[in-house]
């Protein structure tokens, strides 16, 4: 899932997650724009499998946490940042 933010503290962004079931590895993320600058910044979000979760943003000493609920709509993915 690519998801947007708009940093107005100084500093490198951090995205970390959780998983609130014990059966699926924790999400990751991928940091576009890690040199600390305000503005915009481009994120995907990657789940292993749909369920609950936290997503946990960090810039300095500020911090943003909020949940997700991840549930199959369609056939999935048609494309790959990884070209597969």
């Amino acid at each position: 899932m690519k998801f947007d933010w708009r940093r107005v503290v100084r500093g490198p962004l951090s995205v970390t997650g959780r998983r609130l079931d014990p059966y699926a590895p924790a999400p990751r993320a991928e940091v576009s724009n890690r040199n600390g600058d305000p503005g915009f910044v481009a994120t995907y979000l990657f789940f292993a499998r749909l369920g609950v979760g936290d997503v946990t943003a960090r810039v300095a000493e500020a911090s943003l946490i909020f949940g997700t609920n991840g549930v199959k709509i369609g056939d999935g993915q048609t494309w790959s940042r990884d070209g597969l």
